[in-house]
């Protein structure tokens, strides 16, 4: 595959790339939504969506870390141990929610925006992964 950005890679090396680069992206789709957020509801908002995409970015990171650690160890144990994380992985998540629900309710549609970067970044990777692969085939 050949990125504009990066060049020639191998599968392997553009993957890692694409790792490497989600949670910035995510920081930066976080940013501008917080800046939306800003200018539509003020400061509080902007500041949860801005929140929620550092939680996305930190989710991503974690899951990224475990699934490596995980795979690397093999077979033995990883399945138990990899739904544990996961388990453990939503429940923090939901802590999140309900905190932000808890301590600021009118927030949690601003934090939510946030934590949503995280969608649109992994469908801008998609999108952008298959568009180079079309162009490779070719």
């Amino acid at each position: 595959m050949t990125d504009p950005l990066i060049g020639p890679k191998s599968p392997d090396a553009y993957e890692e790339a694409v790792l490497r680069r989600i949670p910035l992206e995510i920081l930066i789709c976080a940013g501008l939504i917080a800046l939306a957020a800003l200018a539509w509801k003020g400061v509080g908002a902007g500041l949860f969506a801005f929140l929620g995409g550092v939680v996305a970015a930190a989710g991503f990171l974690g899951l990224e870390r475990s699934l490596r650690h995980i795979l690397d160890r093999g077979k033995k144990g990883s399945l138990r141990r990899g739904l544990l994380f996961y388990g453990l992985r939503i429940l923090l998540i939901l802590l999140a929610f309900s905190l932000i629900i808890l301590l600021s309710p009118r927030r949690v549609l601003a934090f939510a925006a946030g934590f949503s970067a995280l969608l649109a970044v992994v469908l801008f990777e998609a999108a952008r992964a298959l568009i180079l692969l079309r162009q490779w085939k070719r």
